[in-house]
């Protein structure tokens, strides 16, 4: 069969990346040809052509173009020719800005419609201001209710996105929840420890901004410094926010004991995983955490917030440590609890990596692929 993956993700966002190129991997290897066509995060022209990957090809969006109207214009534009040329069996569309009157919903779903192939489609994300925006602020996403009515099946990355769709007015009824994944022949490659840090260090692998807690966590790190010597916080994440909590580490005496190192490449990342004591995630909300996923997989220990989707990932004491939000008290004394117990990072890794092998891939691909059997025969 002939798969294509369509995207409102930048081909080389951090999700983006690990969420398309690893499904797109798992469908290769179960025996399918896959295509990904997503935004491009920089100005390129486009290639009708895409360009050759190793779990098959790929189609950059958009050209850079600056503009909503312009960039919706060229993706729709593209991926007819794209349609027209690698001629999908199956299209299977991830959506990120459900709500937000800069997504890309009618340019990626209107030429699959008119070329009436098969469509999948999977949320990985809902906009919390739905219910509350003006008529004339809804109508980029008039398409929306077709789009959810026309594909063959709906799909979430986690439970609180079927949440957020009941309490915005949609029907969730028909919405399966399959999360995103990981690859394991990329948890099992060996670190690199030459490119990590010289001390030990706990990692946070997360945007810089309010709702992913990092206020939260340099409060809860000046706590518990001094509890925790000789150890050092190191954060991977783009900084949203121009460099206010750097600045918050200078006022709370933190600052040498803690490290941004801004957005990392893929391996980047995956080597500071695999080499810190463990992750910690302080997020005020989070749909699935799927670094959460990442880091049970590498055999790490994860400390995080009883929130969104964390709370599903994780069992609280068996695969993984839990701290109410916007707790730094509880934070902090969780943090030094981890730090100073081998024994509790090694059993909570242990436990993590044998619970971490349901989000494998393959096996989401397996399921989709599953749903997609079942619902051949809709309209």
């Amino acid at each position: 069969m002939r798969i294509l993956l369509t995207s409102e993700f930048h081909y080389d966002d951090p999700t983006g990346e690990s969420s398309l190129a690893g499904l797109a991997r798992a469908y290769a290897g179960l025996g399918h040809q896959v295509g990904v066509a997503a935004r491009a995060s920089a100005p390129a022209p486009f290639s009708a052509a895409g360009e050759p990957m190793p779990w098959g090809t790929l189609w950059k969006l958009g050209a850079g173009r600056s503009g909503a109207a312009r960039e919706k214009a060229a993706v729709f534009f593209q991926l007819r020719k794209i349609l027209r040329g690698f001629k999908p069996d199956f299209i299977h569309m991830h959506l990120l800005r459900s709500h937000h009157p800069k997504n890309l919903l009618t340019p990626l779903w209107l030429p699959g419609f008119f070329s009436r192939v098969p469509m999948g489609l999977t949320l990985h994300s809902w906009d919390h201001s739905t219910t509350e925006m003006p008529a004339a602020e809804a109508r980029p996403w008039l398409f929306l209710r077709p789009a959810l009515r026309h594909a063959r099946w709906v799909t979430a990355i986690s439970e609180p996105i079927v949440e957020d769709v009941k309490r915005a007015g949609f029907a969730a009824e028909g919405i399966t929840v399959v999360p995103s994944g990981y690859d394991p022949a990329e948890m099992e490659m060996p670190a690199d420890e030459a490119s990590s840090s010289a001390r030990p260090f706990i990692l946070c692998l997360a945007r810089l901004a309010p709702y992913k807690g990092i206020d939260v966590l340099l409060m809860a790190w000046r706590d518990a410094c001094a509890a925790v010597g000789g150890v050092d916080l190191v954060l991977c994440g783009q900084d949203f926010y121009g460099g206010y909590f750097q600045s918050l580490a200078e006022k709370l005496g933190v600052a040498q004991r803690t490290f941004f190192l801004g957005r990392q490449d893929r391996n980047e990342v995956l080597n500071r995983l695999k080499n810190c004591l463990f992750l910690v995630l302080p997020s005020r909300y989070e749909l699935l955490g799927l670094a959460a996923v990442e880091a049970m997989a590498c055999g790490k220990a994860v400390l995080a917030t009883e929130v969104g989707g964390l709370k599903h990932v994780l069992a609280h004491g068996r695969t993984g440590l839990l701290v109410p939000p916007k707790d730094p008290g509880a934070l902090a004394k969780a943090i030094v609890r981890l730090a100073g117990d081998p024994g509790l990072r090694t059993s909570l890794g242990n436990a993590g990596r044998a619970r971490a092998r349901d989000y494998r891939w393959d096996l989401i691909a397996e399921r989709y692929l599953s749903l997609h059997a079942r619902t051949a025969g809709r309209p």
